[in-house]
């Protein structure tokens, strides 16, 4: 395990912006899109690069690949319209090991520290796949050691979360945003957030929550509200636009 104390954290999907990624103490990006050199550059300035990488979701273009989730009844591979992407079944070897043996090496090429597990969370309807799902976060521990992990939510498997991760990212903790705009949560949303806050507190003990909002640029008072709450909850704010190819 990796002990991560970062006071500051920004999660950027942008191009460059290097020397101002360099001002945060942990920072989550698409490494694809830096040089080793970029990437462990960052790592001397004392920030800790984290590359993204998806566990149960993979572009739509993917479609035939054998690990792509189908409807038990009708064979038809599971989408998520909203992103674009097609489900993964985590259960499956290939893909396990497609993730272990290509996905993170690759990764690790680009001079990343750790890595940051999204889509962690199988939608309910498909539970059956979530036992893969921790099958391979624990393999990716135990098979890359060196390598820090932090996780995107993950309450579905939040037993596997707990004794695995070095962090968690809890994304749209305050704010959410979809293709009506920005909102703060209320009423049995945010209710909901609270629990899992605690929840979160009580598996991680003093490892590192991360709190990942959105707020538009011009919105200072939703921008502060999720800031204030996340740390409230003893969480690490950090707001961002939808798309998170900006620094505020």
């Amino acid at each position: 395990m990796h002990n991560l104390h970062p006071s500051r954290f920004a999660c950027y999907y942008g191009l460059n912006r290097l020397d101002r990624l360099a001002e945060y103490d942990l920072v989550i990006v698409q490494a694809e899109l830096y040089t080793a050199a970029d990437l462990k550059g960052l790592q001397e300035r004392g920030t800790l690069p984290f590359g993204y990488l998806s566990l149960s979701e993979v572009a739509d273009t993917e479609t035939t690949a054998p690990w792509a989730l189908r409807e038990a009844k009708t064979g038809a591979v599971v989408r998520n319209p909203r992103w674009q992407t097609v489900l993964v079944d985590c259960r499956t070897p290939a893909w396990q090991r497609f993730v272990l043996d290509e996905q993170i090496p690759r990764l690790v090429a680009h001079g990343i520290y750790g890595l940051f597990l999204d889509t962690v969370d199988v939608d309910p309807r498909f539970a059956e796949t979530w036992p893969g799902v921790a099958q391979l976060l624990r393999r990716i521990r135990w098979e890359h050691p060196e390598l820090a992990l932090l996780t995107n939510r993950g309450f579905s498997i939040l037993d596997a979360v707990a004794e695995t991760v070095d962090g968690v990212v809890f994304e749209s903790f305050s704010t959410c945003y979809d293709e009506a705009g920005y909102a703060a949560w209320t009423g049995t949303d945010l209710q909901w957030t609270e629990q899992a806050a605690v929840r979160l507190q009580a598996v991680m003990g003093t490892r590192p929550i991360l709190a990942l909002d959105y707020a538009p640029p011009d919105d200072q008072p939703l921008r502060l509200y999720a800031e204030r709450r996340a740390r409230a909850y003893g969480f690490i704010p950090f707001v961002s636009v939808g798309h998170l190819d900006t620094l505020p």
